[in-house]
């Protein structure tokens, strides 16, 4: 028999099969319209119930066959029922399916069968009920059944959120024929999931008798789940001990998916004590689903750090021991964040090997190690996803290739327009061109896709910053998952759409989120440009050229030229900057990301000594640069904080409290001091029971890169220390790279701060870090009584 006589008459069985499916079907469920579908009315060679079952159409009769299949869907939540097709209910409900109607299965001879036949549920494809079956009554040869109601109930309890597919099976056998009834719905489980993050640490400081001081702090609640979430009631926790907290015009609160809501409380100081502490104020957040039906918990994800300073008379003490330190305490008293998790999710890489399938990528909910990424940095993502679905097709695995066609995204906002596309081209070409040689090779030319707008589309092209949903469609020519015809040209065989749909902004309003960078992508001009000029996309810069990234494929410094957006650079090395006017401060970047001041710069910690000697003693110091002394800006070069004397128990010379941040003063009518000018202190009048004391004071030094400057004392009550020296202090303790990308090194080792100001996001040196570089001198040199353990320190 030829080939094709075979295909005939296979097709022509198939549809007589599938006939008599269609009028078995019609027959036996055409009055029970919650009947879904009949699957396998007649099978041959399959095992059902554990019998063996064979196609003969001689011992069917259908005008006997009554088959009535069907029970009752209930839930013990409030629930919504579309149609009987689709239920949805809260998290934690519990299904039941119950009344289950008689079904019918008749022999020939008209007699009735024993044969055990089963009803099996499936929740997601997963079986959860096997073989819940019930003998008939009556036999006869062959078999018939009978399914007699009031069976049950088959309970299921679905615990996790999203869609379920349910599908309860009825299997038969027949005088050898196999049936099988299935009715199929949905169950859509709803359940919010809250995230709950506090702004910055913040100060309190008062002075005996004050106790009406307020500060503001924020919780951005975020709905990370599939339901609204419905806020109750909010219990603030960690106040007490003077502080009291509330929410002013808080009611109740709906936060829709993907959304987020900022609350703010209210903490007011009220009858401190006398000392110092520090609370770690959170939140209990009460809410309840879209149903009402559960009653849900939910606390921060972290605390927000709240030391309150008493000031006795000028100043007040306060240190920072043991534990994890996450916050820091910087000029003029603001506080930051430090430590991994507050290093801002930037990548400084556009390097083809420094970018995978997933770089820009939320993985999952909870997942926080992500960056936002520009145009370019996106693109290489994509380009590789597109390469890597291509390879997985051509090895057949087509649900590999499918799975990476949606994902979410975190994007910084930009345009992915004609002329981006084609400096992305021209640069990865002719500059980067040995880093992904698939890219244009004449196997797979993904060039000629992505400099072809109608070929590669992006929709839509202009974007804000945020977290995305991509959804990477494909229309084929011919065959699913084929890219390129290549014969004498190439040709591309698809039209691919990269959708994006925005889900949120960013949590945090980071001005680093709104640089597209883009690399050195568009700052070389293409053939027939007379200048580099990106036009309708990423950044042009006007001013001083900033360092990027260290050497590797992709870094780049920051040069003048046109972009969508203008920003003004600035390098600062001016000592007096450094040190005093800005003191500490690395980076500022402003918030509306019109601006960028770099200040790299050197720290070092010293501890200045001071002898009383009588009834009089000044320290003072000088600052050398090779042979010139260097002067203030200001009417101070430091600020200092005393943590240990003796024997006055933690107090200065003339039994006051020991400074906390407190600053120096130029030295005027000051006796015996060796240059000018010098910076300290004076005490006169020094009580007899002091005048063979000592006192240590300690503070950071912030120079320009590479300065060679250094420390010494001006008087001979003053003795200079560091981790590295004494009396002349080099400094250059505590270095950086001169890149914008050493920055956030230098935050997961939380040596670097960040804040937020109310026009930039700053970056500065954790002067409690430095400092604390010094414990090893104050190990080896000062004794443990003296150093002073103030009650109330913050932790």
């Amino acid at each position: 028999m030829k080939k094709s006589e075979k295909k005939t008459n296979k097709l022509a069985a198939y549809l007589l099969g599938l006939l008599f499916c269609i009028v078995f079907a019609q027959l036996a469920f055409a009055s029970q319209e919650d009947l879904i579908s009949m699957d396998g009315c007649v099978a041959q060679g399959v095992f059902v119930g554990g019998g063996h079952c064979h196609y003969n159409a001689d011992y069917l009769d259908l005008r006997n066959n009554v088959s009535s299949f069907s029970f009752s869907v209930d839930f013990d939540k409030p629930f919504s029922n579309m149609d009987n097709q689709t239920y949805i209910v809260p998290m934690l409900t519990t299904m039941s399916l119950t009344n289950f109607a008689s079904y019918i299965n008749v022999c020939i001879d008209g007699a009735r069968g024993s044969k055990i036949h089963a009803i099996d549920v499936y929740i997601d494809e997963e079986k959860n009920v096997d073989n819940y079956g019930v003998k008939s009554m009556d036999n006869c040869f062959g078999g018939g059944m009978i399914f007699e109601g009031n069976q049950g109930p088959v309970n299921y309890l679905f615990a996790e959120p999203g869609l379920h597919k349910v599908k309860v099976v009825l299997a038969t056998q027949n005088n050898g024929t196999c049936g099988k009834i299935v009715k199929e719905f949905d169950v859509i489980v709803l359940h919010p999931v809250l995230s709950i993050d506090g702004s910055s640490s913040q100060i309190v400081s008062f002075r005996e008798g004050e106790t009406d001081q307020t500060i503001y702090l924020t919780w951005s609640i975020t709905n990370l789940g599939t339901s609204t979430a419905v806020l109750k009631e909010i219990q603030a926790t960690g106040c007490g001990a003077g502080l009291e907290c509330s929410f002013p015009g808080f009611g109740s609160l709906s936060v829709d998916p993907d959304h987020t809501i900022i609350l703010i409380e209210e903490v007011k100081l009220t009858n401190p004590a006398t000392a110092s502490f520090a609370n770690e104020i959170g939140i209990k957040l009460n809410y309840t689903d879209l149903f009402e039906a559960n009653d849900l918990w939910k606390e921060p994800n972290k605390p927000i750090f709240v030391p309150v300073l008493f000031s006795e008379k000028q100043g007040f003490h306060v240190e920072l021991v043991g534990g994890e330190q996450n916050f820091c305490i910087g000029k003029d008293g603001r506080l930051g964040g430090t430590g991994p998790g507050d290093v801002p999710h930037i990548l400084f890489k556009w390097s083809w090997s420094d970018i995978s399938t997933n770089t820009c990528d939320r993985e999952e909910v909870t997942d926080l190690d992500f960056v936002y990424c520009d145009p370019a940095q996106f693109s290489i993502e994509l380009l590789k996803r597109l390469n890597r679905i291509n390879r997985l097709a051509k090895q057949e695995d087509i649900a590999g290739a499918q799975a990476l066609q949606n994902f979410q995204a975190y994007l910084i906002g930009d345009a992915f327009n004609e002329d981006f596309r084609k400096d992305f081209d021209y640069y990865y070409t002719q500059t980067a061109f040995l880093e992904a040689s698939w890219y244009n090779s004449s196997e797979t030319p993904w060039d000629l896709y992505f400099v072809d707008e109608q070929a590669l589309q992006f929709a839509p092209e202009a974007i804000s910053s945020g977290l995305y949903n991509v959804q990477i469609e494909f229309e084929f020519e011919d065959e699913d998952f084929d890219f390129f015809y290549i014969q004498d040209q190439t040709t591309l065989t698809a039209k691919i759409k990269v959708r994006l749909t925005k889900l949120r902004d960013p949590l945090i309003a980071n001005s680093l989120y709104n640089l597209p960078f883009n690399g050195e992508v568009g700052l070389q001009a293409r053939p027939g440009e007379a200048s580099p000029e990106r036009t309708g996309y990423g950044l042009g810069f006007n001013g001083a050229e900033l360092k990027v990234n260290e050497f590797n494929p992709g870094f780049f410094i920051t040069t003048k030229g046109n972009g969508e957006k203008t920003v003004s650079t600035s390098f600062e090395q001016d000592f007096g900057n450094l040190n005093v006017l800005d003191r500490g401060i690395i980076l500022s970047i402003a918030n509306d990301a019109s601006s960028i001041k770099f200040s790299p710069s050197t720290a070092t910690p010293v501890i200045m000594k001071i002898n009383s000697s009588g009834e009089r003693t000044d320290g003072y110091y000088f600052v050398r640069s090779q042979n010139q002394l260097l002067s203030s800006p200001a009417s101070y070069m430091a600020l200092w904080t005393g943590f240990a004397s003796t024997p006055m128990s933690c107090a200065n010379f003339d039994n006051s409290a020991l400074y906390y941040r407190w600053h120096d003063s130029q030295s005027f009518n000051v006796p015996n001091i060796v240059d000018e000018p010098s910076y300290g202190f004076s005490w006169e009048e020094i009580p007899q029971e002091n005048r063979q004391a000592q006192l240590y004071l300690q503070s950071v030094f912030y120079t320009p890169l590479d300065s060679g400057m250094s420390l010494e004392g001006s008087t001979s009550d003053t003795e200079l220390i560091s981790p590295s020296a004494v009396n002349t202090i080099p400094l250059n303790y505590k270095t950086m790279q001169s890149t914008l990308e050493g920055v956030f090194g230098l935050i997961e080792e939380n040596y670097v701060c960040v804040s937020f100001e109310e026009d930039a996001v700053e970056f500065w040196w954790n002067p409690q870090k430095i400092v604390s570089e010094l414990e090893d001198v104050k190990a080896n040199t000062i004794l443990e009584e003296s150093i002073c353990a103030v009650e109330g320190q913050v932790r």
